[in-house]
């Protein structure tokens, strides 16, 4: 059985395959980057695309907490009567 990725190895296989500097001599291939880390190219595949998700998601919550900012300041928000120790960044309700 071949061993699974961790995050941090995820995020190194995505950098592997997308970093421009690391790829200007010949573009790094998913088999490639599977030889280093001892796992097949379906596990590199899926570990790149887990890391893609979680940049966006990370980007997307930044976004959000921007505009809860805003929407902090808005006048008009009074009416919702929100607590006053409000926190600008975004936190989801689990």
């Amino acid at each position: 059985m071949k061993p699974k990725m961790t995050d941090k190895h995820k995020l190194m296989a995505y950098v592997l395959s997308t970093d421009e500097d690391l790829n200007k001599n010949k573009k790094i291939t998913q088999k490639e980057i599977a030889d280093v880390f001892g796992v097949g190219q379906s596990t590199i595949s899926s570990g790149i695309k887990d890391a893609k998700n979680r940049i966006k998601i990370q980007s997307l919550e930044n976004e959000l907490s921007q505009l809860k900012k805003e929407l902090l300041q808005l006048q008009e928000v009074e009416i919702l009567q929100l607590p006053d120790d409000v926190n600008c960044e975004y936190k989801r309700m689990l």
